[in-house]
């Protein structure tokens, strides 16, 4: 029984952690870099990057030249972007695919901002 007990937990104390930190170096590299290219303002392409940096998460959006940096609260080893339709069309989802933390730029049609746009009407 002991034998068994010691082997669950060199499992899932020593061997999963190392499995996942291996996987993640795979997919995002030793910087854990996220980058995608989407359509977040007037249907202009726009390549997005994320990483995080000393607690925080660091967003950087370059469209047509035009360079658009963003801090998130957000303490990732791996950051995950997606554009959803939250509060307005085209906001960013910036998750934490560890925990599934998520934090939502809202898109104000110039750029992104922490809180929902005031509706227009």
């Amino acid at each position: 029984m002991l034998v068994m007990l010691s082997l669950y937990f060199f499992i899932t104390y020593v061997v999963t952690p190392r499995y996942t930190a291996l996987l993640d170096h795979w997919n995002y590299g030793e910087g854990k870099v996220f980058h995608m290219r989407a359509s977040v303002y007037q249907d202009k392409q726009s390549d997005i990057y994320a990483f995080s940096v000393q607690g925080q998460t660091d967003i950087v959006i370059v469209t047509n030249g035009k360079i658009q940096a963003y801090q998130v609260a957000l303490e990732a080893d791996v950051v995950l972007i997606s554009v959803s339709d939250v509060a307005e069309k085209n906001d960013l989802v910036v998750s934490d695919k560890k925990t599934g933390v998520e934090v939502v730029l809202y898109n104000n049609g110039s750029g992104f901002q922490a809180t929902p746009p005031q509706k227009r009407g």
